[in-house]
C-alpha cells in the first residue's frame, strides 16, 4: 500500500482561523469522499452503456486518507490509499470524478449547464457535502500542492441541490411567535423578526408546548432540519426559546 497525494481542501472562515478543524467539520471530509465515489460510478455507467453492474473491487480500489492540516486556515491535505496491486490505472475514474466535481463546482458558480451526472443519486451526496458550513465559510477544492481551486460554499451547495432534485436541507434555528397551529397535522406556523411565516412539522408532546407559547404570546425557539424549495417548508423540531 502506498499514497500518493490527491486534493488539498482549503477551510476558509472563522473558525478555521489558526490551522484548527473543528469536529463538527469533520464529517465533511468523508462526505466528500462519498461524492466523488458516487460521480465515479455515474462516469464509469455513462462510459460502458448497457452494463448494470460495477467491476468487481470498483469501489474498495477508493480510499482518502487526511495526511495532514496545513498552517494558515484549516487546509486538509488529502491523499489517496493506492494497493499493490492496483485494478485500475492511476488516472482513473476517481481522479476524473474529483476534476468533474471541482469543474462542476466553478460552473454553478457562473450559472452555467450542469453536467450529465448531476442526478438524484449525486445530487445526495451532494446534500451531505457542505451541510455544517456556515453562511460565512467555504472549502476550496484545489488541485494537490496547491491552494486555489473551485469555491463550494452554501450557496453553491444550494444551487446545486435544486438543480438535482428540487429540494434542498438545511440546520435550522429560528426564533419567532406561534400564529397557527394545528394538531391534527402535527404541524404549526411561527412568525420571525422579518414577518416571514415558517410552518413547522413537529411531535405531538411538542405540540402541547407550542399551544401554551401561542396562549402567552411568547416566543419558541425552532431547532431542527429546514426543507428548502424557495422557502423554509419544514422544521424538525422545536424548544421554547430562553
Amino acid at each position: 500500500m502506498r499514497r500518493i497525494p490527491f486534493v488539498t481542501l482549503v477551510f476558509r472562515g472563522r473558525r478555521f482561523d489558526g490551522a484548527t478543524m473543528p469536529l463538527e467539520a469533520l464529517p465533511e471530509l468523508a462526505a466528500y469522499s462519498d461524492l466523488l465515489a458516487a460521480v465515479a460510478q455515474e462516469l464509469f455507467f455513462a462510459e460502458k452503456p448497457g452494463r448494470v453492474r460495477l467491476p468487481k473491487g470498483f469501489a474498495d480500489s477508493f480510499h482518502l486518507s487526511l495526511a495532514r492540516i496545513e498552517s494558515g486556515s484549516a487546509v486538509p491535505i488529502v491523499e489517496r490509499d493506492i494497493p499493490d496491486a492496483q485494478l485500475f490505472p492511476m488516472f482513473d475514474l476517481f481522479d476524473k470524478a474529483r476534476d468533474e466535481v471541482a469543474a462542476a463546482v466553478l460552473a454553478v458558480a457562473v450559472s452555467t449547464a450542469l453536467p450529465s451526472w448531476l442526478n438524484p443519486n449525486v445530487a445526495a451526496r451532494f446534500a451531505s457535502f457542505g451541510r455544517t458550513l456556515r453562511e460565512d465559510e467555504s472549502v476550496i477544492l484545489a488541485p494537490a500542492g496547491e491552494r486555489q481551486g473551485a469555491e463550494y460554499n452554501r450557496q453553491i451547495r444550494r444551487r446545486i441541490l435544486l438543480a438535482g432534485q428540487g429540494t434542498y436541507e438545511e440546520d435550522v434555528d429560528l426564533v419567532g411567535f406561534v400564529r397557527e397551529a394545528d394538531a391534527d397535522q402535527d404541524s404549526f406556523e411561527i412568525r420571525l423578526g422579518d414577518d416571514r411565516r415558517v410552518p413547522v412539522r413537529a411531535s405531538p408532546p411538542l405540540l402541547s408546548q407550542v399551544q401554551r407559547s401561542f396562549q402567552r404570546d411568547s416566543p419558541v425557539r425552532v431547532s431542527g432540519i429546514g426543507v428548502y424549495e424557495q422557502r423554509v417548508t419544514c422544521c424538525a423540531s422545536h424548544r421554547p426559546a430562553m
